[in-house]
């Protein structure tokens, strides 16, 4: 008999002892028959296949493996909806109804499965426990097709073909059917289907149309077709769904017929998550507006720290929050702070109707929340193109339209949008701004929408009681944490708030954590109470937070919010956890650029279109691929060598010999760039050519090879690292991991190259402990002393230079055939003078082990070092370098007197500058 190929392709699988290599046989048959319907692997939860509201297919190797195979798809079964259970491996076929299958085996397998275990672990668990003669029948007799019917001559005849009729008669069967659940797992994809039903210009009305049917989608739910619009279908017990394509509407009935919400998932829980459905209907919406929707677990954590330091406020404030997002902050009334009426808005009216339609699930806000504009006006509010009086205007109306008389002070409660007007990548920008707000803090700090909510805030504050409304406001914002630091872009942001308000209480938090962010920053919540005298606030005063960065989105999970003990001690154990120190941004420190007190060079420079079509132009090596680029680097006929970041030599006009020299950075953002180089890097360089700078240069480097190996606190403006308070500890250990981890080596530059006529020029190792005469042996060496914090670091790093020298035995130099970058042509040669680069690249060419051990024991001990000067950098008995100062207790206690000692300190800085030796590097070069 001939077969259907999808058949033949079963049937082969059946006959067939391994499942991974022969399982698209299988594939091929249930494709056939369910076509697109039919999913696997990662969109049906790693199932072998899965037929939504169908079938669950498990599929194995060996006979013996079909046990472990139906309790494998048992526990599949507690996350995909299905009606039936198949089978399938060597000489087996089977068909299960799940209401047919003892009770015991599904209540163990999903219990085994929500505890986290594998669904391939809990089938060979159960198989393992199950596995007896009796079972074994009981199970087996629901198989269509078992060993002993393929060991009959004429199975294909008399025994394949009824019976595989007999199984697709179960199978196929359309009153064996069951409803998909919808649930917090799978809603975003339910939602992206949704999508194809409405105008392809309009995504976001999948997502009205999802949150719409909410309430009501339910066993039993009644849709109709609109018999007025033709882009509408009729729903029982909600609005009409709009929007909708004519062509799609019996497909959306029957789509929303085959789904049903599940029945124990939280409705408010999908309100929680609406950014991900706005997400699954237009990836960009909440890029373009800058929209990071406040995690509800964080939320609540911010109404407590709010209730902690201000008490029961939730019937004396009228709460506003005019980005309202989701709703997570001003729908959280329940626990820990109450929130009484409240007042949303939001530019966008998606966000509105989601707002208004979460509100009016939850019996509690019924005539407790104002929607501002309404719903059905199919507009949004713009919180920031207004002058104060007129959004006060506005909030007054629809307010009195309510029968309410805003007679209390506003608390607004807010997560602006983080947008920069700047990121090009974000779409165009829907804020417009009012002059009002630019005027009061500047073009600049107006590029950051949310510095713009900020002052909208203040001057709403400020204009509240001569509109009616007592003026002793409040502000509980979430911003980015920048805003806080002594930036000049914030500076008049951050003198408004700061000289009319007076911070109550801030916190930190990692907002890739809590927030669906590209990168890692931190996020402030701060709470503020407006002061209408407010004299005596010290507009320049550093805010104290605590750093809560290291808090784990599970952490605040497992709180139990439902109940108000509970809830209390579980928030003060985070506020008093070791970690979560208190600390201080915006505090005056010293630039540790300024502070190094040494002239920066660059060696690169902009080059005209004429230039950049020349065959040559710049000090690179002849035949360097970087000739063509925009910049020039160096001379081409230059009598010094400096280094391009692969260490490269360039001829260059201006150096220092037998000085370190080093690429530094102030930003702590671009503390791994730091290195320590014979001779000027392109950019960024500085020189060590003293004993003072060097202290200042090494101590720099050192901190930052440290903060990249080790990291840095979060909370630290990643734009400026300061000085440090220099110990004979702190200056040990700078040198010794500066003679450890520098690049320096000796490299030669062959004459005519790039230019003819050009002479060989050659750069020594200022850091070698071979040649008597280098900076490490003239002015670093001795600074090091013995059993000092740094010497064993300095010890391992001799050992290195020992070695080498041995391995030089009584030759000048080594002849090396290999190619490196700091040799110009083909291969090069090392002598006394070579740098650890260079003796780590010659032990490794030729597997010199003993001189591999020794390097691998250097670095060992470098390690310990960065982790130790890292420890003292935090340690507040020792460099304290994050910790409080005592300028900043005066700071908080004695503002004015603070605010000397900080000038006179910049005073000396700038002192010190004007008599420091200048090194030989010829005038500063424009930062490019």
């Amino acid at each position: 008999m001939k077969l259907a190929k999808h058949v033949r392709s079963l049937l082969d699988f059946l006959n067939a002892d391994e499942e991974k290599a022969n399982e698209d046989l299988a594939i091929e048959y249930f494709r056939h028959h369910f076509g697109k319907a039919f999913t696997r692997q990662k969109e049906a939860q790693r199932a072998d296949g899965y037929v939504p509201g169908q079938v669950i297919l498990e599929l194995k190797g060996a006979q013996g493996d079909w046990l472990s195979g139906f309790f494998q798809a048992i526990a599949y079964s507690s996350e995909l909806d299905a009606t039936k259970i198949v089978v399938a491996c060597n000489q087996f076929l089977a068909i299960w109804k799940i209401s047919d299958i003892p009770i015991v085996y599904i209540s163990e397998c999903h219990e085994l499965r929500n505890s986290g275990k594998a669904a391939s672990e809990i089938g060979a668990t159960q198989a393992k426990k199950y596995k007896s003669k009796s079972r074994d029948i009981e199970l087996i007799s629901k198989a269509i097709l078992q060993k002993k019917d393929f060991a009959q001559k004429s199975i294909l005849d008399n025994i394949f073909i009824p019976k595989l009729n007999q199984f697709e008669a179960i199978l196929l069967s359309e009153k064996d059917t069951k409803k998909i659940r919808i649930t917090i797992k799978n809603f975003k994809e339910k939602v992206s289907l949704m999508r194809d039903f409405f105008d392809e210009k309009k995504p976001l009305l999948a997502v009205r149309a999802f949150y719409s049917l909410l309430y009501s989608w339910k066993e039993g739910i009644q849709l109709s077709l609109h018999d007025k619009r033709q882009d509408a279908v009729t729903v029982s017990g909600t609005d009409p769904i709009l929007g909708l394509k004519p062509d799609t509407r019996e497909k959306f009935i029957q789509f929303v017929k085959n789904h049903v919400i599940d029945a124990e998932s939280s409705r408010d829980e999908f309100f929680a998550h609406y950014d991900k459905a706005l997400d699954a209907a237009d990836p960009k919406f909440r890029i373009s507006n800058g929209i990071f929707f406040t995690d509800l677990d964080l939320s609540r954590f911010a109404m407590w720290l709010v209730k902690h330091h201000l008490g029961d406020i939730g019937d004396k404030y009228l709460v506003i929050d005019p980005a309202c997002g989701s709703g997570n902050l001003v729908t959280n009334w329940k626990s820990p702070l109450e929130l009484r009426h409240k007042v949303v808005s939001e530019i966008e009216p998606e966000l509105l109707f989601a707002i208004e339609k979460r509100m009016k699930g939850d019996e509690w806000h019924n005539g407790k929340f104002t929607v501002i504009p309404k719903v059905d006006e199919l507009k949004g509010l713009n919180f920031l193109d207004k002058s104060a009086s007129e959004y006060l205007g506005i909030l007054r109306g629809y307010l009195e339209e309510k029968g309410i008389n805003p007679d209390k002070p506003l608390a607004f409660l807010c997560n602006p949008p983080y947008r920069n007007d700047d990121d090009q990548t974000a779409g165009p920008a829907s804020y417009k701004i009012s002059n009002e707000i630019v005027n009061l803090i500047g073009n600049e700090c107006a590029s950051e929408r949310y510095s713009c909510f900020l002052a909208q805030m203040k001057l709403i504050c400020s204009q509240a009681e001569e509109n009616g409304i007592p003026g002793n406001s409040l502000l509980m914002v979430f911003t980015p944490s920048t805003w806080f630091t002594n930036r000049p872009g914030f500076k008049e942001i951050r003198k408004e708030i700061f000289g009319s308000f007076q911070n109550k209480t801030a916190i930190l938090v990692n907002g890739k954590e809590f927030f669906d962010l590209k990168g890692k920053f931190p996020i402030a919540f701060s709470v503020w109470e407006y002061q209408p005298n407010s004299k005596n606030l010290d507009a320049t005063r550093p805010m104290l937070m605590h750093d809560l960065t290291w808090l784990k989105k599970r952490d605040l999970e497992e709180i139990d919010w439902s109940d108000i003990q509970k809830t209390d001690i579980s928030c003060r154990k985070i506020l008093n956890n070791p970690l979560a120190v208190e600390v201080a941004l915006g505090t005056a420190r010293p630039n540790i650029k300024v502070w190094s007190g040494t002239k920066m060079l660059d060696f690169k420079k902009s080059r005209t279109k004429k230039q950049i079509a020349e065959s040559r132009e710049g000090g690179l090596p002849l035949g360097d691929k970087r000739l063509l680029n925009r910049k020039t680097y160096g001379v081409d006929y230059g009598l010094l060598i400096g280094f391009m970041d692969d260490l490269t030599p360039c001829r260059v006009e201006k150096s220092t010999q037998n000085a370190a020299w080093f690429h530094l950075d102030q930003r702590f953002m671009r503390s791994r760039a730091a290195r320590c180089l014979s001779g000027p890097p392109d950019n960024r360089g500085y020189c060590a050519f003293s004993l003072e700078s060097a202290k200042k240069t090494f101590i720099w480097f050192a901190i930052g090879r440290t903060f990249a190996s080790e990291g840095y606190p979060m909370w630290v403006d990643a734009l400026e690292m300061w000085a440090p308070k220099i110990t004979e500890n702190l200056l040990s250990l700078a040198f010794a991991i500066g003679f450890a981890e520098n690049e320096c080596v000796k490299a030669d530059f062959p004459a005519n190259n790039p230019i003819k006529n050009a002479p060989q020029i050659c750069v020594f190792n200022p850091m070698t402990p071979l040649r008597k005469d280098s900076f490490w042996n003239k002015v670093m060496a001795s600074e090091v002393k013995s059993n000092s914090e740094g010497s064993e670091l300095v010890a391992a790093v001799q050992n290195v230079y020992n070695l080498w020298k041995k391995e030089l035995a009584h030759n000048s130099e080594l002849k090396v055939s290999y190619q490196k970058q700091y040799f110009i042509g083909k291969g090069g040669s090392l002598d006394i003078g070579a740098g650890l680069v260079q003796i780590n690249d010659y032990a490794t060419e030729l597997n010199q082990t003993t001189l591999l051990s020794a390097i691998s024991g250097m670095k060992d001990k470098l390690s310990e070092a960065k982790k130790l000067l890292h420890k003292k950098l935090l340690d507040p008995n020792d460099l304290n370098y994050f910790g409080a100062t005592p300028s900043l207790v005066a700071l908080n206690d004695e503002a004015s007197a603070a605010k000397m000692k900080i000038l006179k300190l910049q005073k000396k800085i700038s002192a010190s500058k004007k008599t420091t030796p200048a090194a030989s590097v010829g005038p500063k070069r424009k930062r490019n």
